[in-house]
């Protein structure tokens, strides 16, 4: 359960007068409503996120359905996990409805009076910084637990991706021992982690309520994506959320009012369309996948892929695939 800043209620102590676009324009007086907010609880979740599915390469050389909505990322080494910020990632996020019943997913009809709209605030996206390069940590999938003495290493990805680097090129992970610019290699695999979301955060703004996605729909709200409920469209990020917390745990969305967007959004508009934060709460965890590729200048030290293959993939080093959990708190 969680709890933080006061929202506004939805009633009002003088009736709101609204243009043709929905705005109010005059009257509209808001009651404040003083108690709780964020009144959610439940069991903790994963949600996997595939569009938020990235390769990038290190630059130094040496270098409500009948059935659960649950997709699932396939086919990584390794699994990785930080603790993020849930109040800066909950805050990207929103749902905008005409129905009272946002846990039934037929709703979710664009050509029908009742839909569920999804939004994310592109103003928000930059405020959420995981710093996945300083802080993953592998948990399953390690190149290596111990050094030759016994004694545990440290598990960060950028240090786990050089110790598997060394195994590619002289088999074996201690090999690390021996490099003159560990430091530099362990900082290029943090910068690369780092891009990573980078790359994430432009998959965002692309369908945020000011992004250029081909299936955003413009109305009086500002951009939304058409959900097609299918499985296909799994760049609809806040879609993909939303169906996974409604299909798995919809008791969450019963206090709407205690999820009602802070009215200092300039997002929040119409006469008769509230928006919701997604129920998101404390231990819930986001799931994202990140490859990382050696440097395209790695000298081979005479590995070929004759010799080797299981270390190559497509003529190039093999890469090394995590699955990055980042859980909220």
């Amino acid at each position: 359960m969680t709890t933080e800043n006061q929202i506004l209620d939805a009633s009002y102590s003088s009736p709101p007068t609204y243009d043709a676009n929905g705005i109010i324009i005059a009257g509209g007086t808001v009651n404040t409503y003083n108690g709780p907010t964020f009144d959610i609880s439940g069991d903790n979740l994963e949600i996997d996120l595939l569009f938020l599915d990235k390769t990038v390469t290190m630059d130094v050389s040496g270098t409500i359905y009948n059935n659960i909505y649950q997709p699932l990322f396939t086919n990584y080494d390794a699994v990785a996990a930080l603790d993020v910020d849930l109040v800066s990632f909950r805050k990207i996020f929103a749902v905008q409805s005409d129905s009272i019943d946002m846990t039934n997913l037929s709703n979710v009809n664009v050509n029908t009076i009742e839909n569920v709209r999804f939004l994310v605030y592109d103003d928000k996206i930059d405020s959420f910084t995981p710093n996945l390069g300083l802080n993953s940590e592998v948990t399953t999938g390690s190149a290596e637990l111990t050094d030759t003495n016994g004694v545990s290493l440290d598990q960060h990805v950028k240090k786990d991706f050089v110790r598997y680097l060394a195994y590619l090129l002289f088999n074996t992970p201690y090999a690390t021992e021996i490099f003159l610019n560990l430091s530099e290699l362990v900082q290029s695999v943090s910068d690369a982690l780092d891009a990573a979301w980078e790359q994430c955060k432009v998959s965002l703004h692309d369908v945020s309520t000011s992004g250029s996605n081909a299936n955003l729909v413009v109305d009086v709200s500002g951009n939304y994506l058409i959900d097609q409920l299918d499985g296909t469209d799994s760049y609809n990020i806040c879609g993909e959320i939303y169906k996974q917390l409604v299909s798995r745990q919809p008791h969450r969305f019963e206090n709407l009012n205690t999820l009602l967007v802070n009215s200092e959004s300039d997002d929040l508009a119409g006469p008769n369309r509230e928006q919701f934060y997604l129920p998101l709460i404390a231990g819930d965890k986001i799931n994202i996948k990140v490859t990382i590729r050696p440097s395209d200048t790695q000298p081979l030290y005479g590995l070929t892929s004759s010799i080797n293959p299981s270390k190559f993939l497509d003529g190039a080093l093999k890469p090394k695939v995590y699955l990055i959990k980042m859980t909220l708190v």
